[in-house]
């Protein structure tokens, strides 16, 4: 995650909301570089962070979801939301904003 965090930025775009999915032990070091996302001092903004587990377990994702229909939903909701923001020529996804369209 750290990398291509790096490359985003070494390419000159700056992302705005980063979102990893995962039901497995190996990608809680993805959802831990996630998390330390906030913390680059090269970010000209804080981007939002979306780590999600997939099955409620003892994870440093902040949210989890049921299975994999709610993964989709979860996509489905971030197209919609991003879909809106870029209507109403907002900047960002927010983590809120996906839970209350999908819920």
């Amino acid at each position: 995650m750290d990398k291509i965090i790096r490359t985003l930025l070494n390419n000159g775009e700056v992302p705005d909301f980063l979102m990893c999915v995962g039901n497995d032990r190996s990608d809680e070091d993805m959802f831990e570089s996630i998390n330390k996302a906030t913390s680059y001092t090269d970010l000209p903004a804080i981007p939002e962070i979306f780590a999600c587990s997939v099955g409620p377990k003892a994870s440093k994702a902040n949210y989890y979801v049921d299975g994999c229909s709610e993964v989709i939903r979860l996509l489905k909701g971030v197209t919609v939301v991003s879909s809106q923001m870029d209507a109403a020529s907002h900047s960002h996804v927010s983590p809120k904003d996906i839970l209350e369209v999908v819920n």
